[in-house]
């Protein structure tokens, strides 16, 4: 199910605009390679595989920030 053409556009054409931010990155043709394995193994399109996986690394990064904040506090 990679983005590139056919079935996907015909498919993609029915969703209604986003509002949501776009941000734009570059990666390797390997990097893109295992991304379009790995959104095609989970049934997501690329895009939503990153966003997936940005979640997560945001989460993960709020969950240390806060225990970094509470140590802090527990210090003082």
């Amino acid at each position: 199910m990679t983005q590139n053409g056919g079935i996907w556009n015909y498919l993609t054409s029915f969703m209604p605009p986003t509002k949501k931010p776009k941000i734009s990155i570059y990666v390797s043709e390997e990097q893109k390679k295992i991304l379009e394995e790995w959104a095609d193994s989970e049934t997501r399109s690329i895009s939503n595989l990153v966003n997936h996986l940005i979640e997560r690394g945001i989460d993960e990064y709020l969950q240390q920030k806060s225990k970094q904040s509470k140590s802090k506090k527990e210090e003082s």
